[in-house]
């Protein structure tokens, strides 16, 4: 299934770099992408990772948290 996060105070790509590859090392998961310029997470997994996501987001950067 494919899941779409959109993101809040995603600062830089750096930052989306890393969250993209915590999302990779989620169980579930096959695929993840995290765009820096469009603020959205692509995530296909057997479900939905909203809450281990956010917590990755605030992990990464404090203010940076799912829509």
């Amino acid at each position: 299934m494919r899941y779409i996060y959109n993101l809040e105070n995603l600062d830089c790509a750096v930052c989306a770099a890393n969250i993209e590859a915590g999302i990779k090392k989620l169980p579930g998961v096959t695929k993840a992408s995290v765009s820096f310029i469009l603020q959205r997470a692509t995530v296909e997994a057997e479900s939905d990772l909203r809450e281990e996501i956010n917590k990755l987001c605030k992990k990464t950067h404090p203010s940076c948290r799912i829509k």
